[in-house]
């Protein structure tokens, strides 16, 4: 069967009231406003196997006392050929010339006879140029890639449907890398994050590290061919030279896409688009980039284990080329135990990692810098009579850290062979291995699934999903002179916290707003027929469905009382949720679901589009984190789907709505 689009409406529950409060003094105030009032119905969480196959979402919504017909409408899905020419089939993974790489080795579907299609786009943002629309999509892909798509608007139901779809030219920065979440900027751009960038350091420690942590499949961009590799010796003759074209230190960063013009052209890659990477911003597992209202503020999710909260001070509003990098260094005011409930309370310290720019950490690349040229370093070793929790201890000399899952002894060299001074390797340092380097120099790297940023305009708040509270948030060192800022009960269904922010953009404290609630959930043995064998599963969820479960993306919604919440769970919620949380009530409304694995990414809400506002959404990877099913590249499918594979797994790029516009002010 089919995945089906199925609009529910059930009990209406206000996600948001009509506030008209005059300040009146402390942090938590809100100024003189007249919002629209705006209730969903809710939907109820899928209970069948049917309702666990479909995509649902709220069918109405009532905005100051009218109600309106909404829901979620795709407009375009993974492998559909939109507009004229060869290079136009959405999500289909190019090379450096824009040219379909067909035999892409981590290929997630063949539609139609069309291979290397991805079930995997992420965030998509929505512009207008001059009378035209224009989507920007970036798939979450090893070899990350983006497509731009011309949209046309039914000027009388506002729908929204594609024209035609074009890849993104990013050969001048060198490809791009596994795009996660994004936002359009103010000042009108694409903001996309590359996360997870690769170690390496491990990479220079050779063996077999590039085809482990992932980095072949981005060298195909720049012609390596996986078919050429020798099963025994792991040799592959095309993969010097495609390594030769680029670096690992190309990855990681917040990429930037600009709309010249209101055309896509003719060549493979869309014409009017112009591509920049902001290595100034520091090389991290960038979730996403949020930039704040004075265009210079930038908080980036940082997404991993033990990884970082990092700000972005840009030298000049609108331009993130240069600009001062900082690290929070947390300090907890609550009782710091393996029981504190309610994922603590802290303090926020700024650490400046210096100044530096695109340009300059660009030259650095170029020369060839390896991690070996900016630091020296140890393996810790176990130590005997050393005060509880440590077991291990550095050399002298050396300073020890504990970032991105990693015990480390480092220090920073003073020259190497680059002839590099040892302020430029400081610099380098603090920019190619951002992490790291802040870990040294003080900074908290104990955050688990660090993941979406949205600001809070009304309440002066930063809200960040925390997709689980565990691992260094739960857990204290036992490596010597690492610090241990963050000691809370775990929690495995994670939390949006809430930072107050000063006049300045910069957070100064930070608490949980909402947790998730651990509830175990074990449904009955179900035998799934393969096209193998049959086999046999036990679905468990550890979750509540009334809470949220891995928070990941987070974005105010059609008035700033309402933070929309969206979920990445994988058995922690067996369907992924879209909520509606009421900031002044305090209560959730669930106003979407996800079929079998499949995530609910990019909700962002767009105000007054020729008079509709939207809210885009995207189905990703359906079936490909789930319980029960296999991902779409692999031979297991569910009894009674279609035995086509792309059909049940193509991922829907849209939006939900749409909206009349809605007062805000």
């Amino acid at each position: 069967m089919k995945l089906k689009y199925r609009h529910i409406g059930l009990s209406s529950l206000a996600v948001a009231v009509a506030s008209t409060l005059a300040a009146c003094g402390g942090e938590d105030s809100l100024t003189t406003s007249a919002i629209s009032t705006v209730a969903f119905k809710e939907i109820t969480a899928p209970s069948t196997d049917a309702e666990k196959q479909e995509v649902r979402a709220s069918n109405t919504v009532t905005i100051d006392g009218k109600e309106y017909a909404i829901g979620f409408t795709p407009w375009i899905l993974s492998g559909d050929s939109k507009g004229s020419g060869t290079n136009n089939i959405f999500g289909q993974h190019v090379d450096i010339n824009g040219l379909a790489l067909t035999s892409y080795s981590a290929s997630d579907l063949t539609i139609d006879g069309k291979a290397g299609v991805s079930a995997s786009p992420d965030h998509t943002t929505l512009h207008q140029v001059g009378s035209k629309i224009f989507s920007i999509t970036q798939f979450e892909e090893y070899a990350g890639f983006m497509y731009i798509t011309e949209l046309v608007q039914n000027a009388t139901t506002g729908a929204l449907s594609a024209l035609a779809t074009k890849p993104v030219d990013l050969s001048n920065i060198f490809g791009g890398w596994d795009f996660c979440g994004g936002i359009r900027t103010p000042w009108g751009s694409h903001l996309g994050g590359e996360e997870y960038p690769v170690d390496v350091k491990a990479l220079e420690a050779g063996g077999d590290s590039y085809s482990a942590v992932n980095f072949d499949p981005y060298l195909e961009y720049f012609g390596l061919n996986p078919a050429l590799t020798d099963a025994t010796t792991k040799a592959n003759p095309t993969r010097a030279a495609a390594l030769a074209k680029t670096s690992p230190y190309r990855v990681g960063y917040p990429v930037e896409i600009a709309i010249t013009g209101a055309d896509l052209g003719s060549k493979p890659v869309a014409a009017n688009t112009q591509a920049k990477k902001h290595y100034g911003m520091g090389r991290i597992a960038w979730e996403l980039a949020y930039v704040m209202p004075n265009n210079k503020t930038v908080y980036a999710g940082d997404d991993g284990t033990n990884r970082g909260m990092f700000r972005f001070e840009a030298d000049k509003a609108g331009d993130l080329s240069s600009g001062t990098l900082y690290i929070a260094k947390l300090n907890q005011t609550n009782a710091k135990a393996t029981t504190t409930d309610g994922g603590g309370e802290f303090a926020i310290e700024w650490k400046s990692l210096g100044k530096s720019s695109d340009d300059e950490i660009d030259s650095y690349i170029r020369r060839g810098i390896g991690f070996a040229d900016m630091f020296e370093f140890v393996s810790p070793t176990a130590t005997a009579g050393l005060p509880a929790p440590f077991t291990q201890a550095c050399a002298a000399g050396f300073t020890p850290t504990y970032a991105d899952n990693k015990y480390e002894c480092l220090k920073l060299k003073t020259a190497n062979r680059l002839n590099m001074t040892a302020d430029e390797i400081k610099v380098a340092a603090s920019r190619l291995e951002a992490l790291r380097y802040g870990a040294m120099f003080g900074g908290t790297t104990e955050f688990r699934k660090f993941e979406g940023v949205t600001f809070d305009p009304r309440r002066n708040k930063l809200y960040i999903a925390m997709s689980e509270i565990g691992r260094g948030m739960s857990g204290s060192p036992n490596l010597q002179g690492v610090s241990d800022d963050i000691l809370v009960k775990a929690n495995v269904c994670g939390a949006v916290y809430q930072l107050d922010v000063d006049s300045n953009y910069v957070t100064t404290k930070m608490s949980a707003l909402i947790t998730g609630i651990p509830k175990s959930y074990t449904e009955a043995t179900k035998t799934i027929q393969t096209d193998v064998a049959d086999i046999t599963k036990t679905a468990q969820q550890s979750c509540d469905d009334n809470g949220i479960a891995l928070p990941d993306n987070v974005t105010m919604g059609p008035t700033d009382d309402i933070l929309i919440i969206g979920e990445d769970a994988t058995t922690e919620h067996q369907n992924d949720f879209l909520w509606a949380y009421n900031l002044n009530s305090k209560t959730l409304t669930r106003i979407m679901s996800g079929p079998y694995g499949a995530e609910i990414t990019s909700p962002m809400y767009y105000r007054n589009i020729n008079g509709w506002d939207y809210m885009t959404a995207v189905i990703q990877h359906p079936y490909d984190e789930s319980d029960y099913f296999r991902g779409p590249d692999a031979t297991t499918i569910k009894t009674g789907l279609s035995s086509t594979k792309a059909l049940v797994s193509r991922a829907r790029v849209g939006y939900f709505g749409p909206f009349p516009t809605i007062k805000n002010k």
